[in-house]
Parts: structure tokens; C-alpha cells; sequence
């Protein structure tokens, strides 16, 4: 293939984009200039991509202002042609001026045809480019959340992270410390769960400061000796626990025989099985706490007292919807002696379809239950 002649526009093109190539770009932003003046005034498309070409010799040298006028010559030039835009917007944006480098984008977007490649790169470009100003604006006035929200919208949110989480978000701040101490769960609710250590007396101290209000839900498990001393002498003596409304153990050193369950308004109460409970407590607990809806007992320890005539009374229960008793054996003869409940919807218990056709229900119970086996 022949050689253009030099000096020529072929030439020119030819020499400014291999000194650019060879990032020497003051050789090549004076060949691209030669052929600006070696090309016809009326040959647009042409003299639009020689310009091009200059913006990005003189974006590389840091002559922002050269290549923005170029830029501008470009879209004066041939305001259907996308390149100029883009080259505006670039410039804008590598001074940080994006909402400048928008106004380019949509400029663009009302003059290039849409069936162009320019076109679909203007789109792109100014997506991008919102998304950066979004980034500039948020990180330019920085506001904290807590404070800028309505408090229902601070509950909201906060409503997706567990107790545990609560407790992280204190160390944010002095000011997260006293609004989050204030929300529910932690001004109302003791949850041990989830803990990587076992909680000590001086944890649960903590816990305990941060009550604003009466507890409404406690979550004991995973305690040392002395948390468990210390949380167990507190539900005894604490006239003011009566708002306790949902009571969930699952700690075999947390002691439920000397607890008086009928000072709590408990509507739920779960025993796990961590924490033994002998049958009379149960029937006890069943006994005196009469706004209970939901109680599992998940492991019942055998008694030689199942067969106590105290027991012959059978507890009539109006709310209990929901029960649950695991015992390793001989639950049948206390499940006798305990069930007239009214609205109980769902029944567990060990081995209950063996269990169930022998069990000789109270006439007056009216019992729409579903059996699982466990």
C-alpha cells in the first residue's frame, strides 16, 4: 500500500496518532493541528474527529481548558454529532462538576439521533455520571440518620436487626448510645441469645441499666453461675416485673423452682431443653398464670408424684392456645390430670399419636387441636 504524500491530511492523521500511541502527545496536539488547517471547513464529520482527537492529546497533557474549547467547537460544528458532548462531559467530570457534565449529557440526548452509537454512550455516560453526583452530595453533607429521621422511621428500620445487633450499634456514638437506649428492643426486652461468650453478672448488669421501661421480654440463656444467681434473685424480688409478658429459659443453672410465675402477666413461656422443670411446676405454672396463650415445656423431668390426688382437679384454661410438653417418659397420667382449655389450637407432645387414642378427655373440653408427633 503507497504511502500518503507528507504533509498531507492522511499524513498528518497518520503522525499525530502514533505520536500519541507513543505518548508523545505536544508532537502529536501539533500534527492533529496542522490537520485541522490541512482539512475543508464544509467537511464536518471530518473536522469533528481531528478535534477529537486533539481533546484527548490535551486531556493527557492537563490543558482542561484547551480541550474543553475544542469540545465546544465540536458541538458548535455539528450539533447532531454525539462526540462533542461526550468530550464536554468528560471534561466536566474530570473536574468533578458533574452536575455540568449532566446538563452536556442531556443536551446531547435532544440533538444525537437515537439510532447512533453516540447516542446509547451519552445514555450510559449520563447514568453514571448522576450516580456520581448522588455519591459527591451525600458524601459532601454528611447527616446522621438518627437525627434526620422521624423516630417511627428509625424504629422502622432498626425492626430488621436482633438484640444482639442493638447492642453493637451503642459503640456508634454518644448520640446512637441515648436514642437506641430509648427504642425497643433494649428499653424493654433482656435477649442472651446469640452471645459468643457466656453472659456475666457485669454483662448483665449492662443490660439491666438499659431498661427504661419494665421488661416486657426476657431471653435467658448461656449465663454464668453468678448471672444466673443474680437474674433469678431479681425476677423474685422485682415487684415490678408483673409487665413480663413473654419469659423464655434455656439455662440449666437458672433455677425455676423458687420463681412465682403468678406475679407475671406472661402470655408465653418457654422452658428450653437446657432447663429441666419437674411436672408440678408445670401444672403450677399452668395453674396460676391465666393470661398464658403459648407454653412449651420442652423437658419435663419424671416424677413419682404424677399420681397425687391434689392433682385430681383438672386446670381449666380459657387463653392457652398453644402447648407443648417433652418429657423422656411418663407424661401421660399429668397430661390428664392438666387439659381443659378452651381455645387450645395445637398440641405437642412426646409420642403423641400412641399416646393420644388412650388419653380419656374431660366431656366439657372442647379441644380443636393438631397432634404432631415428636
Amino acid at each position: 500500500m503507497t504511502p500518503p504524500p507528507p504533509g498531507s491530511l492522511s499524513a498528518l492523521l497518520i503522525e499525530g496518532q502514533k505520536a500519541y500511541a507513543e505518548e508523545k502527545y505536544d508532537v502529536a496536539v501539533r500534527a492533529f493541528t496542522r490537520a485541522l488547517e490541512a482539512s475543508k471547513e464544509d467537511a464536518k464529520s471530518e473536522r469533528v474527529h481531528i478535534w477529537d482527537l486533539r481533546v484527548a492529546a490535551y486531556l493527557r497533557l492537563g490543558r482542561f481548558d484547551l480541550a474543553w474549547k475544542d469540545a465546544n467547537r465540536m458541538i458548535r460544528h455539528d450539533r447532531t454529532d454525539g462526540r462533542g458532548y461526550l468530550r464536554s462531559g468528560q471534561v466536566e467530570c474530570l473536574h468533578e462538576n458533574y452536575a455540568a457534565a449532566i446538563k452536556w449529557y442531556e443536551q446531547g440526548l435532544k440533538h444525537v439521533p437515537a439510532s447512533t452509537r453516540p447516542y446509547a454512550s451519552i445514555e450510559k455516560q449520563l447514568r453514571k455520571t448522576r450516580c456520581r453526583l448522588t455519591e459527591q452530595i451525600v458524601s459532601s453533607r454528611p447527616t446522621d440518620p438518627l437525627t434526620a429521621l422521624p423516630t417511627e422511621m428509625v424504629e422502622f428500620v432498626l425492626s430488621y436487626l436482633d438484640y444482639k445487633q442493638h447492642v453493637a450499634l451503642l459503640r456508634v456514638s454518644k448520640t446512637w448510645n441515648q436514642t437506641i437506649c430509648r427504642l425497643r428492643p433494649l428499653c424493654d426486652t433482656l435477649d442472651f441469645r446469640g452471645s459468643n461468650e457466656k453472659i456475666t453478672c457485669h454483662m448483665l448488669s449492662a443490660s439491666l441499666k438499659r431498661l427504661s421501661k419494665w421488661p416486657r421480654t426476657a431471653i435467658l440463656c448461656n449465663m454464668t453461675e453468678a448471672a444466673a444467681r443474680s437474674i433469678g434473685s431479681h425476677l423474685d424480688r422485682w415487684v415490678n416485673w408483673r409487665t413480663l409478658q413473654h419469659l423464655e429459659v434455656n439455662d440449666a443453672k437458672l433455677s425455676l423452682t423458687s420463681l412465682c410465675f403468678d406475679k407475671f402477666s406472661l402470655k408465653t413461656i418457654i422452658v428450653g431443653p437446657h432447663s429441666q422443670i419437674e411436672p408440678q411446676h408445670v401444672h403450677s405454672i399452668l395453674r396460676t398464670c391465666r393470661s398464658l396463650e403459648i407454653a412449651r415445656f420442652r423437658n419435663i423431668l419424671p416424677s413419682p408424684h404424677l399420681r397425687d390426688p391434689k392433682w385430681e382437679n383438672n386446670v381449666h384454661h380459657e387463653r392457652l392456645e398453644v402447648l407443648e410438653l417433652r418429657s423422656q417418659r411418663d407424661i401421660l397420667g399429668f397430661l390428664i390430670r392438666v387439659c381443659v382449655f378452651r381455645r387450645m389450637s395445637v398440641l405437642l407432645l412426646t409420642e403423641a399419636d400412641r399416646l393420644l387414642p388412650r388419653i380419656p378427655w374431660p366431656s366439657g373440653a372442647d379441644l380443636p387441636f393438631c397432634a404432631h408427633s415428636l
